[in-house]
């Protein structure tokens, strides 16, 4: 009897200990799945809206009505993975409103060799230059912009033109400067654009230092690393890129932006390649939002943008193409409704950006004796 009472104990004591650690695997398992749903929640514009927004913001595209009843499918947030020394890009394959290649980039696949007459343009930058907000994979910026490029450009049976999105949402200048030493310059660019700036602002007023800093993305994939931790009963990892408790000082936010642009510059130009940097657009400096004298954020933001603004006035380098499309909207600003929100555009700013950035890109090719 004393030994079935000792079985009978032992039984007991395994059974609650195995019930106490399928307890805890469903814990860590639903900690997994909240973290995940709360990751991949905003995946397209329609989710982020409230009904009473929906119409308003439906005005930014060329065809409202359609735009309208097609907001749940316009990318706004893609699912990402991580990716070496830039954290992570937009995860390979077709998305809701989107494809990407194998690389993460916003485009094609990229055919090495290039085939003979390809004339190479890489876009670069975050959300803005990526196509958050476009309605369709032929409405980004890049792909506007390569079909304006092949209808004036090109020329039938010797030469067209392949514009790469190579661009994520959160993406700093730091970010964009790797992925151009490390990706585009080794894919024979014949012009680098980075679209950019607004990002490092953005990043400066939350108190992180662009050269080493974590996007949301990267704080995902922490969160999702703790909980491994957690699962396999360890600490969780300690934070070596803590934010500020101010914003950074915005000169320093230019010191760093002008470091990175410097580096492209650089890498672009060994690789052979001219290089445009853009400034893009932003609400926050709208010449109707800088009308009344601004306050906290949006003061910051005018701040940095001309620190940005003055500093890449003042470089005078070769192959090098510096143009600033922050007045860009000013005079549509009020008259005719652009703005997503801040940062971000539907198919009609998408396509004045791209127009602009044609005449940049020309400019680029003319430089380098490409044009004709």
């Amino acid at each position: 009897m004393k030994g079935s009472a000792a079985l009978l104990a032992l039984a007991a004591c395994a059974c609650a200990a195995a019930l106490g650690a399928w307890a805890g695997a469903r814990s860590v398992e639903q900690r997994f799945a909240r973290i995940v749903a709360a990751h991949e929640r905003a995946s397209t514009l329609g989710a982020l809206l409230p009904a009473e927004q929906r119409g308003n913001v439906a005005q930014a595209y060329s065809s409202p009505l359609e735009a309208l009843a097609n907001l749940d499918s316009i990318a706004w947030e893609p699912a990402k993975t991580p990716a070496p020394f830039v954290g992570y890009v937009p995860t390979p394959g077709a998305q809701t409103g989107a494809w990407h290649n194998t690389l993460g980039w916003r485009s094609r696949e990229l055919e090495r060799p290039k085939p003979a007459g390809v004339v190479r343009v890489f876009l670069t930058g975050g959300s803005t230059a990526y196509g958050v907000g476009a309605p369709a994979q032929d409405a980004t910026i890049g792909a506007l912009l390569e079909k304006r490029l092949n209808a004036e450009l090109a020329r039938a049976g010797e030469r067209r033109f392949e514009v790469h999105t190579v661009a994520a949402p959160a993406w700093a200048s730091t970010h964009e400067r790797i992925a151009i030493e490390n990706l585009i310059a080794a894919a024979e660019p014949e012009v680098v654009v980075a679209l950019t700036g607004v990002n490092d602002i953005h990043w400066g007023w939350r108190g992180a230092d662009v050269m080493w800093m974590r996007t949301y993305a990267d704080e995902y994939f922490r969160l999702l690393h703790d909980a491994a931790l957690e699962a396999a009963g360890r600490a969780p990892s300690t934070d070596v890129a803590p934010l500020a408790a101010e914003p950074v000082e915005p000169g320093e936010v230019g010191v760093r932006f002008e470091r990175n642009q410097r580096l492209a510059w650089y890498a672009s130009a060994a690789a052979g390649a001219s290089y445009v940097v853009a400034l893009q657009p932003c609400l926050h400096v709208t010449e109707s939002s800088r009308r009344a004298p601004p306050e906290g954020e949006a003061s910051y933001f005018v701040a940095c943008f001309d620190q940005l603004r003055r500093r890449m006035l003042e470089l005078k380098l070769q192959r090098w193409t510096f143009v600033d499309l922050t007045p860009l909207f000013d005079s549509d600003h009020g008259r005719e409704h652009l703005f997503l929100d801040s940062y971000h555009f539907g198919d009609k700013g998408n396509g004045r950006i791209a127009e602009a950035l044609l005449e940049s890109v020309r400019s680029a090719l003319a430089e380098a004796g490409q044009a004709k």
